[in-house]
C-alpha cells in the first residue's frame, strides 16, 4: 500500500473512532430495547428490565419507543410499574403526545420509522437494591399496530 493510501485510511479510521465517541453517552447506564414482533404491542408484550441503583445517585428514566405511519393514534398510553424486593410495586399510567394538532410526527424520524424518548421519572433516588421496571401499553387496541421497538433507557443525573 502506498505511503498516501495508508495515510489517507488512518484519517478515516481517526475520524470515525472520534464519531463513536462523540456519539456515546457516559451518563447511560442500561438501555434495554425489545423488538415487537409484526409491529405489534399486546397486552402481552410486557417490558421489563431489573435495575440495581446506587444509593448515592440520582437517575433519569425514559420510554424509548419506535413507530411507523401504520400507527393511527396521536397519543400513547403506558402503564409504568416499579416492584422492590418485598414485593411491593408503584403503578402509574402515563399519556405521551406523539403527533400534533396537524397529525405530523413529533418524534425524530427516517423514512417510515418514528423514534421518541420520553421521561418517565426524572432526577429520583431509588434504594440501593434491585428493583424490576415494567412497561405496558394501555391503549383500547390489542394488539396496539405499528410499533416496531419499545425499551427502558436509565441515565445517570448529572
Amino acid at each position: 500500500m502506498s505511503r498516501n493510501l495508508h495515510q489517507i485510511r488512518n484519517k478515516i479510521l481517526i475520524i470515525l473512532i472520534g464519531i463513536i465517541l462523540l456519539g456515546c453517552d457516559s451518563n447511560t447506564v442500561v438501555i434495554n430495547q425489545f423488538h415487537l414482533p409484526n409491529n405489534n404491542w399486546t397486552y402481552l408484550n410486557k417490558i421489563y428490565t431489573v435495575f440495581e441503583p446506587k444509593e448515592d445517585q440520582r437517575y433519569n428514566l425514559y420510554l424509548s419507543v419506535r413507530i411507523t405511519a401504520e400507527y393511527k393514534y396521536s397519543n400513547l398510553f403506558i402503564l409504568f410499574k416499579i416492584k422492590d424486593k418485598t414485593g411491593k410495586e408503584v403503578i402509574r399510567r402515563y399519556t405521551y403526545k406523539m403527533a400534533d394538532s396537524e397529525g405530523q410526527w413529533m418524534g425524530s424520524g427516517s423514512g417510515n420509522i418514528y423514534a421518541y424518548k420520553l421521561p418517565l421519572l426524572t432526577n429520583r433516588s431509588f434504594p440501593s437494591e434491585k428493583i424490576l421496571l415494567s412497561i405496558e401499553q394501555n391503549m383500547k387496541d390489542n394488539p396496539l399496530k405499528g410499533v416496531t421497538d419499545v425499551g427502558i433507557i436509565i441515565e445517570k443525573e448529572d
